[in-house]
């Protein structure tokens, strides 16, 4: 496969051994193409031509791979809503691999929500089984020290926000998506 304008490629097999502006290993952005590779810049700037036999495509430039990544944030205040981020998450995890992208997910819970982490909860096999396929889970510690529960009745992997609303700030900041459950 041809590598195209804007393509992410990692050097595999450096043909120049006199130029010290690239190595093994370096990943470049394709700025054009020519009929035996692409052209490049170092990160100093400098112009490279590299052979096709050089380097591997790592992202092609198309609409699926642009969206190749995509991360939400679930917020739940209630064990109704956790159910909801819990069905939720699960289905973007399904139609994330059906698409071929990866999807990084978290569900924050508060107030009442935060009983569905204890490890005797109903919903704690479910929990586990949506751990196991790498969704990560928080707990508001605000939220816990009101209903006096402790960390130790919450189920193992069980992340503990500080505060809840700082921890959606962060992930936002980070380009997840906020999405109320």
């Amino acid at each position: 496969m041809k590598a195209k304008v804007n393509d992410k490629i990692r050097i595999i097999n450096k043909m120049n051994d006199w130029s010290m502006d690239y190595k093994e290993g370096d990943i470049f952005t394709v700025e054009s193409t020519w009929y035996g590779g692409v052209n490049v810049k170092s990160p100093a700037g400098v112009p490279l031509s590299l052979d096709e036999v050089e380097y591997e495509i790592l992202e092609e430039n198309s609409d699926a791979k642009l969206a190749e990544k995509q991360r939400a944030i679930f917020h739940a205040d209630s064990e109704a809503g956790i159910q909801k981020a819990l069905d939720d998450a699960k289905n973007l995890l399904e139609y994330g691999k059906g698409k071929g992208f990866c999807v990084e997910l978290e569900i924050l819970a508060e107030a009442t929500g935060i009983f569905a982490f204890r490890a005797a909860s109903k919903e704690s096999e479910k929990i586990r089984g949506l751990q196991a396929e790498g969704i990560k889970f928080a707990v508001c510690r605000k939220a816990m020290e009101q209903a006096q529960l402790t960390g130790a009745e919450l189920m193992s992997g069980v992340k503990l926000a500080e505060l809840g609303i700082a921890e959606l700030v962060e992930k936002q900041s980070q380009g997840f998506a906020y999405i109320k459950a």
